[in-house]
């Protein structure tokens, strides 16, 4: 037989012979109630554990609605995966315990003794067995997945030409697609269009930080302010951003919280969120960036040394899912609520398979930070996309404030050019010529001075 290749080239040539077209036949066969026939004392029907390995696209779903959280029911799983080179030569519990650091050692090593982990399908006989390389390392485990949202996921839109949108995600990996985002943020942002060029470094992959540093990468955001909202009792609350440098700026005296229009230049990771930090107002409920246990009362405003670099790392490596009290630090009725009836994430009691410590459900600003994807557009202008605005975006009750973005606001409208910042200077040094900076020891100032 020869190779699909070859076969292929023949019939380019069109010296690949017709093969003869099938002969059906139809034969009447016997109609039986079941197929196969079985006994039915052989295999007896049995309800299926609710504990069970779960197959691919399963039904029915494991998964259920309750208290608007979609959860799924808990499943043993098997993880597989080949030695990496960073873990030749070393001891299987060694590896799991710096590698894997969701669940403490002696998770690991009971799991070893107890024939859950195996090398390449083989028991492991000794925690301190060496790893070599090519070995496939397996853990079967029983995985209890973190509760989501159970509200509907909307359809911006919906097509079937497969070539436009592989059109489009071309474009968006070629970075030549138009974004905006919205977001609420910490006290009340100023007006204008205020841009912050400051460069971005990753100080820690695998916790997830990053920080403005002069050695970092270009990174450039332009903002608008969409509305802002005082304090419910306080609606001629005092402008903070105006004068900075007054009471310290402690998380305390962050009154209100402003929604902010985000036009990325450039899209460096958590650029976003990074630069909305440095400004002195981040993001209401990241908990990273908005984090008074790892950044501190000034919530990293203006930093841009490394000096607290290793401290700021071993807070956040500390910060585990039982610190719920300030991990989230914002003020908000919902979220004091939620704080004084669950102190505690951890519930206290274990899983009755893994005996696994099981969490409490999150509450509903930890489903999420208040960072919303609102409009992509081609720069061509071939395709446009946009969505409404989040609820936490809209209006709280007793106030007025945009329902929607108007035009007359919109980032993506914004004159780049004016603002030294066209994309084809994107990689350069802005032009100062017009525009506001927002420099966040001295409040706004012309353009050309420190970002």
């Amino acid at each position: 037989m020869p190779s699909p290749r070859i076969l292929a080239y023949l019939a380019s040539k069109g010296r690949l012979p017709t093969p003869p077209k099938p002969v059906l036949a139809l034969v009447p066969a016997p109609i039986r109630d079941k197929y196969p026939p079985m006994p039915e004392d052989k295999f007896p029907w049995q309800e299926p554990p609710a504990v069970a390995i779960t197959p691919c696209d399963p039904w029915p779903r494991p998964y259920y609605l309750e208290d608007n959280l979609r959860k799924v029911t808990p499943y043993h799983y098997t993880y597989n995966t080949y030695c990496k080179q960073r873990w030749r030569d070393r001891e299987i519990l060694d590896i799991f315990t710096s590698e894997f650091r969701d669940r403490p050692a002696e998770y690991y090593e009971q799991a070893i003794l107890e024939g859950r982990v195996v090398i390449n399908g083989k028991p492991v006989p000794s925690t301190k067995t060496l790893v070599r390389n090519g070995d496939v390392i397996s853990h079967t485990m029983h995985r209890h997945e973190p509760p989501c949202s159970a509200k509907p996921i909307g359809i911006v839109h919906e097509d079937n030409d497969m070539i436009a949108a592989e059109d489009m995600s071309a474009q968006i990996r070629g970075r030549t697609v138009k974004k905006e985002y919205i977001t609420r943020v910490v006290g009340e942002f100023p007006e204008g269009e205020i841009v912050c060029e400051k460069p971005i470094l990753q100080i820690s992959p695998k916790l997830g930080l990053n920080r403005v540093r002069a050695n970092g990468k270009e990174a450039r955001t332009v903002f608008k302010r969409m509305a802002y909202y005082p304090p419910k009792d306080d609606k001629n609350a005092p402008s903070h951003h105006q004068n900075p440098d007054s009471e310290g700026m402690e998380w305390k005296n962050m009154r209100g919280y402003s929604i902010v229009r985000c036009f990325p230049i450039t899209g460096r990771t958590h650029q976003l969120r990074v630069h909305l930090q440095f400004l002195g107002h981040p993001i209401s409920n990241d908990p990273i960036y908005a984090n008074q246990r790892v950044f501190g009362p000034s919530l990293g405003r203006g930093q841009s040394e490394d000096e607290n670099d290793e401290d700021i790392m071993t807070r956040l490596g500390r910060m585990g899912k039982e610190e719920i009290a300030d991990a989230v630090a914002y003020h908000d009725e919902m979220v004091d609520a939620y704080n004084k009836r669950k102190a505690e994430k951890m519930t206290g009691e274990t899983c009755s398979v893994c005996d696994t410590p099981l969490y409490s459900d999150p509450g509903v600003h930890e489903l999420g930070i208040y960072l919303h994807a609102r409009r992509y557009r081609c720069e061509e202008g071939k395709w446009d996309y946009e969505t409404g605005l989040p609820d936490w975006a809209l209006p709280p009750p007793g106030y007025e404030g945009a329902t929607e973005a108007t035009q007359e606001s919109d980032p993506l409208a914004v004159d780049l050019k004016k603002l030294g910042l066209d994309d084809e200077e994107v990689g350069q040094a802005p032009t100062p010529d017009h525009g506001r900076h927002l420099n966040p020891d001295a409040g706004p100032v012309a353009a050309g001075a420190a970002a």
